[in-house]
């Protein structure tokens, strides 16, 4: 593995003084965890060697490190490392914009393209740079990101992503939040701060309505985990739609998958199409989950719309380009990302997000999947 210390870089060009390069890069490594808690950094003597600096700059960046709460140094014993401390670091950050944004998203997809489009600035906007990380869901992600964000000293952050809220690392970021810039949480109905979401219980509620009205009793749901956040509200607005039309909700056509991946989606749908008597239709609470739904039908010999009627969500481009093109809930993801960002640039300036939470309507998207347009 690769000394972490050889990433350091010196120029004695630069306007920076040189121990406080040194000091940042090392804050860096330390953030980002390429340096651990208890490891030891090189004596000053040895690192200014490799370095070609002064003994006495790279001691004068120790003390820079000691005072942030970084590192710990001992007689005889040398320098120590504390770990990442978010809180002392943003005491010791000059109160300045830095004209940069951090954003946390699940992952690079379709799904994001217009929500990330959208932050860009323009006309008057204060000019922004984009700092996206990726945290695949996974809440220990979640924490080691918003840690380099804020060693970036980023003016604030946007969280698209933040795992299971009841996970132990993810707690812990949260409770810290005090040592954070200001945050707008996006598309996270637990999320404890001001947000912008979706109404999936409305959305849920119109596409299940509308399949019920194509004649439909047994309408299946393929959704998330009962842990994932937005489970809850899809459930609400299966069960509305149902109780609108005088209708059973019968929870065994309920498939709650791990994720929401392809496979989930065809996972699901094959559960669902065991049952005896199996569902006439299904509503897969998001866009590949449908898609996967799709290959399952169809891996059975079964027709689409025929067979059985299948409507999804998000509204992916792909979802036209299917045959049958695909019926869909559109979620407005680029409104989302002009209101969370909107919502932040007031934050960053001192003033006050109302309403804290904006709830953005959905709509749906007719197309041959559900039985219509054929």
């Amino acid at each position: 593995m690769r000394d972490a210390f050889e990433y350091l870089r010196i120029d004695p060009h630069a306007r920076v003084p040189i121990a406080v390069q040194l000091a940042e890069q090392i804050t860096w490594l330390i953030a980002s965890r390429r340096i651990g808690r208890n490891d030891r950094l090189p004596p000053i003597r040895g690192l200014a060697a490799r370095l070609g600096v002064n003994l006495h700059t790279v001691a004068a960046a120790y003390r820079q490190l000691e005072g942030d709460g970084l590192v710990s140094t001992r007689q005889g014993r040398g320098t120590s490392v504390l770990g990442y401390d978010r809180s002392r670091r943003a005491s010791h950050t000059p109160d300045v914009p830095t004209f940069i944004i951090g954003v946390l998203i699940t992952g690079h997809s379709a799904y994001f393209d217009p929500f990330l489009e959208a932050l860009k600035p323009s006309g008057e906007q204060d000019p922004i740079l984009l700092v996206i990380g990726t945290t695949h869901d996974d809440p220990r992600e979640v924490s080691d990101n918003l840690d380099r964000l804020v060693a970036k000293n980023v003016d604030g952050i946007l969280v698209a992503s933040l795992g299971r809220p009841e996970d132990p690392a993810l707690s812990e970021s949260l409770l810290e939040a005090f040592a954070l810039p200001p945050i707008v949480y996006v598309d996270l109905p637990d999320a404890p701060g001001p947000k912008v979401l979706f109404d999936l219980e409305t959305g849920a509620s119109k596409a299940v309505s509308h399949i019920l009205g194509h004649g439909h009793t047994r309408v299946g749901l393929i959704t998330g985990p009962d842990g994932w956040p937005h489970a809850a509200p899809v459930y609400q607005g299966y069960l509305r739609a149902h109780e609108d039309r005088g209708l059973p909700a019968s929870p065994d056509l309920v498939a709650a998958l791990p994720d929401l991946t392809l496979e989930a989606g065809r996972a699901g749908a094959e559960a669902l199409l065991n049952l005896s008597p199996p569902p006439s239709a299904i509503f897969a609470a998001g866009s590949e989950l449908a898609f996967g739904a799709m290959h399952a039908i169809r891996g059975r010999g079964m027709r689409i719309p025929q067979d059985i009627a299948l409507v999804g969500c998000e509204d992916p481009a792909e979802a036209h380009l299917v045959d049958p093109p695909l019926t869909t809930v559109r979620l407005p993801a680029a409104e989302m990302g002009r209101q969370a960002m909107s919502m932040l640039r007031t934050l960053i300036h001192g003033g006050t997000v109302r309403p804290s939470s904006v709830i953005l309507p959905t709509r749906l998207i007719v197309r041959r999947s559900c039985g219509c347009l054929g």
